[in-house]
């Protein structure tokens, strides 16, 4: 008996960025659940090494885990990932104003 691969869930905000992406054709494809060592960027660029997280409150805004996030940060640079991070209101808001930031970043970090 065989079990599928581990798959993290997603949120609806990150639902939210992601159909803004496809919405306005920008021409990255995102991997969505990247998994990097032992971690799952919610998106991944890798050909940039771009990741792209998106914080909601539910899992990014009490000390202990704005720490963890930071300790995983940390690690992705190390390893020579760039890590773009939005809190999801910001992606709730101005969905529009994300995802060209986001494309821009994947722009600067392929053109180095």
């Amino acid at each position: 008996m065989s079990t599928a691969p581990f798959t993290p869930p997603t949120s609806y905000i990150e639902d939210r960025f992601f159909s803004f992406w496809q919405k306005h054709d920008i021409p990255y494809q995102l991997i969505r659940q990247y998994q990097i060592g032992p971690y799952y960027a919610d998106f991944a660029h890798p050909e940039s090494h771009v990741v792209i997280e998106i914080d909601g409150k539910a899992y990014h805004s009490t000390p202990e885990q704005v720490a963890r996030d930071q300790r995983r940060q940390d690690q992705l640079e190390q390893w020579g990932w760039t890590v773009i991070r939005f809190i999801g209101s910001q992606v709730y808001r101005d969905p529009v104003r994300t995802i060209y930031r986001a494309r821009n970043t994947i722009e600067r970090q392929l053109y180095i």
